[in-house]
């Protein structure tokens, strides 16, 4: 699997769908782990076959709808509070019923800093890591920079929906 970032994965793929494939890092009795079609630049098969997977661009409104979507169906905070998202313009809002998110959050993710390596976990979840700017003061229009770290319920949700956070930057 060649990777859009040039990155070159010897890997045996176990799944096969429209947004993700799926496959194992030596444990087989552990959760699979996936990447989202729009960071491969082509499957190479053992047969010699060759995939280009197409990268269909969705339109800002269709990405701000799967990031919202991911974020209330399979996401929470590090310590596992639900989180509820939601966009102001093109601010994302995370908000939640305690922990760092309890008062709202607005992150402005079109001027992204980086993505940090998703966590995959064994049992199944994962961790998004995100650098981004925060709104610390909205009436003096005062950002910072933070790392917003999202738990997702499982390895393939948070491939599609770092994907999607991508496509909106």
């Amino acid at each position: 699997v060649l990777l859009t970032n040039g990155a070159d994965l010897n890997i045996k793929i176990t799944g096969n769908n429209a947004e993700t494939i799926s496959f194992y890092r030596g444990n087989e009795n552990a959760p699979p782990y996936y990447i989202s079609k729009s960071e491969i630049t082509e499957i190479r098969y053992e047969n010699g076959t060759i995939e280009t997977p197409e990268h269909p661009m969705l339109t800002v409104a269709q990405a701000k709808d799967k990031v919202i979507n991911h974020i209330n169906n399979f996401a929470s905070d590090p310590d596992k509070n639900k989180i509820t998202a939601t966009f102001e313009d093109q601010y994302l809002k995370l908000t939640a019923n305690k922990g760092d998110y309890k008062k709202g959050m607005v992150f402005d993710i079109v001027k992204l800093i980086r993505f940090d390596e998703t966590s995959f976990r064994r049992e199944g979840y994962a961790f998004i890591n995100i650098w981004c700017p925060f709104r610390v003061d909205e009436r003096k229009n005062k950002w910072d920079k933070f790392k917003m770290v999202l738990r997702v319920e499982t390895h393939e949700d948070a491939a599609v929906l770092t994907a999607s956070i991508k496509q909106l930057n």
